[in-house]
């Protein structure tokens, strides 16, 4: 083929097939792979970005791709496979795994560092484990208990306790969100198995929380209940007991049972009799560190276990109505109000209850919750923003670890696509993602809800400290992704109703976009003007209704009051002003050089648009301006209006016979200083008009009378003394 490459580019003159015409290919009548050919295609892919980056193709080739697997009945599509494994977390070949995940025979077959590669990030990613754990939680596995699954049930038991133990690595508060999702994805599961000695129970799981470590002591409390422990052939298997504590497993009941049997469960419903008493008794320093440490008071709306008083909330009326599900508020009679300042609420305190929760998890809490109500979710902020004011109880801890912080997404927040219809797409997002100045939303940034802000009394910017506007470089950038967007969907684009709609949304759009950039325009420095002059993001419609890009320098302001302006927006790409687009480079009106140097470089095209008036004026215009030397180029140039004296006489259809405008050289146009040599010779005249005049004759042209010459002749004989001379 590169033997051939001149004779196909130049005397078969073929068009070169590019990354754009195979998708708009794929695009409009998708493309099919058996399995080989789309393992084949997969390298293809990678091996050719590498050599001619084309990623921007990718999400929409992918979406119209489909292929079978061998022995396989039905064809997926590509576009609903969005993870691979990584093989040093799914070590285990057997485990289950959802259908977004590409097939592990595949896998192999295309090569994991082949789907690592850049060019596929958009189309695969590593399998979380989070995802990963959400589905196996959902399978009849972990759900049903039966004894035909206790192997692969153990297996995704090994990998989960694996997964725990690495992400403690990494960190305790990555431990204790992994260790927070395990918990609420599995401790409502029947999915720990116990020990069954007599082999009769078909169902051989059961609730974590019902079960104890298989190396707990329960031989004392033998007589008074029976116990499940967990079946020790998940240690076995590699499951710790760490990880089954985390899932709820219990480790001990001999603190728990000394307390049920003192009262006889008497307070176990309602505490206020027991904290009545020990407030009462006289209690021993030791006494005071057992009370602390034991779990003996009841939470609401939780009847599972008992709690020590450490990990118990006094709720206050603010608090209480959050019923928040990370934090645990101690069981209290309704009709008994219990507060931070009452003297049982001291009490408590001074057992280790807590007040406020913690702010970490609280923000955690709001980050992976997506259903909350609105209403809900404002009440929750407002209890951190409360605190993060000066003297707050969250005041050290937010600036303590406010990166951390600023990297979770609790806010609620809105985006609007700038090429869509208008529809905003509420989310959550971190407080570094987002901005408090609305007006950035033209540009497609997040910023934060306009809703809550106004309700929380435009705190909310201040409180989590977001970035009020986007840096210059950013707006710069983002401006320039938006230029090369709108590009690709014109690129795309038809003809048809639908296409002129996408016209008018990107020119609306970019006349947003820059009264957004004009108030922002003391921000930028003359740096940033200087490298923007360099590119075409310039949006003009032109006379087919077509969008071009152009640079700032040639792009003019349009005036309407002025008629002259009207024709130089018929010659040149024209914008309505803008204070940013000013300083970029955009010219308030066409110089006097720019309209010459439009004439001269094509003026039939000039004369065509506008007409014989309007280009007329438009040489008025130059005159105005004298030019010293005009060059060769401006002298032999063709540009100048000129009239052709048509014979005297009638026309045709009896009409007056009229000069005739055309275009001519200077040199080739002459002026009519003397009305007789004018009608006598069939010469180009110029306009008679003086400030023209003056111009043509700089330009070249002569003046009729200059270059007619004058010669006589006798005829006839010489006769001297003749009768008429006497």
């Amino acid at each position: 083929l590169e033997n051939a490459r001149e004779y196909h580019e130049f005397i078969a003159q073929c068009t070169t097939l590019t990354m754009g015409d195979l998708s708009a290919y794929i695009q409009e009548n998708g493309i099919h792979f058996e399995e080989y050919d789309f393992v084949r295609f997969l390298k293809w892919w990678v091996k050719f970005n590498r050599i001619r980056p084309c990623y921007q193709y990718g999400p929409l080739i992918k979406r119209h791709i489909s292929f079978s697997q061998l022995n396989a009945t039905e064809p997926r599509s590509l576009d609903k496979i969005y993870y691979f494994r990584e093989r040093n977390i799914f070590t285990d070949d057997d485990l289950p795994m959802p259908d977004s995940v590409i097939a592990l025979s595949l896998q192999e077959n295309i090569g994991t560092r082949m789907l690592e590669d850049a060019s596929l990030r958009s189309w695969f990613s590593p399998l979380p484990v989070d995802v990963w754990a959400s589905f196996i939680s959902q399978q009849p596995i972990m759900t049903q208990g039966l004894v035909d699954d206790a192997e692969a049930r153990n297996l995704v038991l090994s990998m989960l306790s694996r997964e725990y133990r690495r992400q403690y690595r990494y960190g305790r508060a990555e431990g204790s969100q992994f260790e927070a999702l395990m918990r609420n994805l599995l401790s409502d599961k029947s999915c720990i198995p116990f020990e069954d000695p007599k082999g009769k129970a078909k169902n051989t799981t059961d609730l974590p929380t019902e079960l104890y470590l298989s190396s707990a002591s329960l031989e004392a409390f033998s007589g008074i209940s029976s116990f499940r422990k967990v079946n020790p052939e998940l240690k076995d298997a590699g499951v710790s007991d760490d990880f089954l504590l985390a899932l709820g497993v219990r480790k001990s009941v001999s603190v728990e049972f000394l307390f049920s049997n003192l009262d006889k469960l008497k307070w176990s419903e309602n505490p206020k009799a027991l904290i009545d008493y020990l407030r009462s008794a006289t209690l021993t320093s030791q006494d005071m560190e057992n009370l602390r440490s034991m779990a003996y008071l009841p939470a609401l709306n939780d009847k599972s276990r008992t709690f020590a008083p450490s990990e118990l909330y006094i709720g206050g009326s603010d608090l209480s109505g959050l019923n928040l599900p990370f934090i645990r508020l101690i069981q209290w009679p309704s009709d008994d109000k219990l507060s931070a300042e009452s003297a049982d609420g001291k009490f408590l305190m001074k057992l280790g209850c807590r007040v406020d929760p913690p702010l970490e998890p609280f923000l955690k809490y709001l980050s992976s919750q997506d259903d909350l109500t609105d209403e809900k979710r404002f009440h929750c902020l407002s209890f951190i923003n409360k605190r993060l004011q000066p003297g707050g109880v969250y005041e050290r801890v937010w600036a303590k670890s406010s990166a951390s912080f600023k990297k979770m997404h609790f806010l609620p927040c809105t985006r609007k696509d700038p090429f869509g219809d208008g529809t905003l797409v509420k989310e959550l997002r971190a407080p570094q993602e987002c901005y408090s100045d609305s007006a950035c939303q033209v540009m497609g940034f997040i910023i934060l809800d306009p809703e809550v802000d106004r309700k929380s009394g435009r705190t909310y910017g201040t409180s989590f400290q977001l970035v009020s506007k986007p840096s210059p470089q950013l707006l710069l950038k983002r401006m320039l992704e938006v230029v090369l967007t709108a590009k690709m969907l014109l690129e795309h684009a038809g003809q048809d109703d639908e296409a002129i709609a996408l016209r008018k949304t990107i020119l609306s759009l970019f006349e947003q976009m820059f009264t957004y950039l004009s108030s922002r325009s003391s921000d930028f420095a003359p740096s940033h003007m200087k490298a923007l002059q360099r590119e075409s993001f310039v949006p003009c419609k032109d006379g087919s209704g077509s969008i071009g890009w152009y640079k700032p320098g040639d792009v003019y302001f349009k005036n309407s009051e002025k008629e002259e302006d009207e024709i130089i927006a018929l010659l040149f790409h024209s914008v309505g002003f803008s204070p940013f687009l000013a300083a970029a480079g955009v010219k308030s009106e066409a110089s006097v050089q720019d309209i010459l140097h439009r004439l001269v470089s094509k003026p039939r095209e000039v004369l065509q648009k506008v007409g014989v008036d309007k280009y007329t004026n438009l040489l008025h215009r130059i005159a105005s301006e004298p030019i010293k030397n005009p060059s060769a180029q401006i002298r032999q140039a063709p540009f100048l209006l000129a009239y052709q004296q048509q014979e005297e006489g009638k026309g045709e259809d009896g009409a007056e016979a009229i000069a005739t405008p055309v275009l001519a050289k200077a040199q080739d146009i002459y002026l009519i200083d003397n009305s007789f040599f004018g009608r006598m010779f069939p010469v180009l005249n110029a306009p008679h008009e003086t400030d023209l005049e003056a111009l043509y004759y700089r330009f070249g042209s002569r003046y009729i009378s200059e270059s007619v010459n004058k010669s006589y002749r006798i005829i006839g004989q010489q006769h001297k003394s003749t009768t008429l001379t006497r």
